[in-house]
């Protein structure tokens, strides 16, 4: 469980990460 928590947080940090910068540059 706690691998597979951390690998989908790992997904949704790439996800957000570049989201977060796009809207922060917006």
């Amino acid at each position: 469980d706690f691998v597979t928590f951390s690998q989908g947080l790992s997904c949704i940090w790439d996800i957000k990460s570049p989201v977060r910068k796009h809207y922060r540059f917006r």
